[in-house]
């Protein structure tokens, strides 16, 4: 019995240690621009995106490459961000340019078209900072705890 309470409390802290407290969505927006260069005009863009995360209703981070990340802010705020299944990027022979192009939202219940959401600002995201930000909170998740709690349990 005792064994089987130890094997519970410790899966318990292990769940506990591995879940992350979860930010804000003006929190989430503040981390990325922290973690993010000075505007740049254009990036290029090959088509092909490894990935993207809506942050909030004019902001998008999007991966052109696995260490190559874009913070992308829109002119206004862009209907259905949160519920897309795709984006789409406007460019011109492979950059997209801030003020020029768009990023199009669709939505998974389908549809020709969708919502066009002008790119107001650009800026690269520190790809190796993020890692290091997550990993060092990780960390800091796994090394705090309540002094109040005992070691083991008794």
């Amino acid at each position: 019995m005792k064994n089987a309470l130890i094997a519970l409390f410790a899966t318990l802290l292990v769940t506990a240690c591995a879940s992350s407290p979860q930010m804000t969505r003006e929190e989430r927006v503040e981390w990325y621009r922290a973690n993010a260069g000075e505007p740049v005009r254009s990036f290029f863009y090959s088509g092909h995106l490894r990935g993207w995360t809506a942050l909030d209703d004019r902001t998008i981070a999007i991966w052109t490459r696995r260490n190559e990340g874009y913070l992308i802010e829109f002119f206004a705020r862009c209907a259905d961000l949160d519920f897309a299944s795709t984006i789409t990027i406007s460019n011109r022979i492979g950059r997209v340019t801030a003020g020029a192009d768009s990023v199009t939202v669709r939505r998974a219940s389908g549809g020709i078209g969708g919502v066009r959401c002008r790119i107001e600002t650009i800026r690269p995201i520190n790809a190796q900072v993020v890692k290091e930000s997550k990993r060092n909170l990780r960390e800091a998740e796994l090394v705090e705890r309540d002094p109040s709690e005992p070691a083991e349990p008794q």
